[in-house]
């Protein structure tokens, strides 16, 4: 058995389904922070920043980072 006998092979359909099933909950769980995240700065009265806004402010923190660097994250 090669390496290229290995890539070839298709993956089982059961992996598959688990795999986006895993994409799915991982969609659904970053949507749920962004509620959270957008619902705490309604609260605090806070408008001028949106829940992406705050969630890349929070990502970047104290490092300065390159707009290239923000659209590789």
């Amino acid at each position: 058995m090669t390496i290229h006998a290995a890539v070839q092979e298709a993956p089982q359909p059961a992996f598959l389904a688990c795999y986006l099933d895993t994409l799915g909950l991982l969609e659904r769980l970053h949507r749920l922070l962004l509620d959270v995240i957008k619902d705490e700065f309604e609260r605090l009265g806070i408008p001028e920043v949106n829940a992406v806004q705050a969630l890349l402010l929070f990502n970047i923190g104290e490092a300065e980072v390159t707009a290239g660097e923000l659209k590789t994250r």
